[in-house]
């Protein structure tokens, strides 16, 4: 589904939602920003600076990170792996570095394994350290993506569907962990179908129905719309 006139300010430390109907354009508008499909137009700026046209490797470096609707991770390897290996991303070298055994590139190594310790032990991970990411939980893994992505100091993350396939308690984790970036000052895009995680997660939620934004603003207000209900909820006026 393409997107159209839809305009979108997401701000540092705020959660915003983006949910719609299957088909509305949310994956699509993830993806413009993110590099992955030509935009025709229009403007998408981050701190004043144009993301148009930029790969999207480019637009990581900038600092913008994402999940996606299945976590991508490399089972093989063990969730420090996974996190490690994202840690240089945004600079474009990665583990390539350990090929040339400098002091310098041993230091940043280090720090790299350091940070992703860190990183493992804020989100109650740290036990699973050095056990593969084949034998983890479903929902183990998504806060392993999400973990992965604080690897490059992001000023926003993108998530996408990052509820899909948990358990209560899990959407619960998962809940704290988004409101866990707020405090971090980083802006999030979330894209869910799951009512209870956009209400307890999100300080505002735009909808989309058939690429165009229909409602924006606090998710009480935005869910008490009649023309919301009808094209999200099923609900008729």
């Amino acid at each position: 589904m393409a997107v159209d006139d839809v305009s979108m300010v997401v701000r540092t430390g705020e959660v915003v939602g983006l949910i719609g109907p299957n088909g509305a354009g949310k994956t699509t508008l993830l993806n413009a920003i993110t590099g992955d499909v030509r935009v025709a137009g229009g403007s998408l700026t981050l701190d004043g600076g144009s993301l148009l046209g930029m790969r999207q490797q480019d637009v990581v470096r900038r600092g913008v990170g994402r999940t996606f609707q299945s976590p991508k991770v490399i089972p093989e390897l063990t969730l420090l792996e996974n996190l490690m290996i994202g840690g240089d991303a945004r600079g474009g070298a990665g583990w390539i570095r350990q090929v040339a055994n400098s002091p310098r590139n041993r230091r940043i190594e280090r720090e790299t394994r350091e940070r992703a310790l860190s990183l493992l032990a804020d989100f109650s991970l740290a036990g699973r350290a050095s056990h593969r990411a084949a034998d983890q939980p479903y929902g183990v893994l998504r806060l392993v993506e999400v973990a992965r992505n604080l690897m490059l100091d992001p000023a926003f993350i993108l998530l996408d569907e990052p509820g899909a396939g948990l358990t209560e308690f899990e959407r619960e984790e998962i809940a704290a962990t988004i409101r866990s970036l707020s405090k971090r000052q980083i802006g999030v895009v979330l894209v869910d179908h799951n009512m209870l995680l956009i209400t307890s997660a999100c300080d505002r939620v735009y909808v989309l129905d058939a690429g165009r934004v229909i409602a924006d603003g606090p998710p009480a207000e935005v869910f008490a719309q009649s023309g919301v209900r009808a094209a999200y909820l099923g609900v008729a006026e």
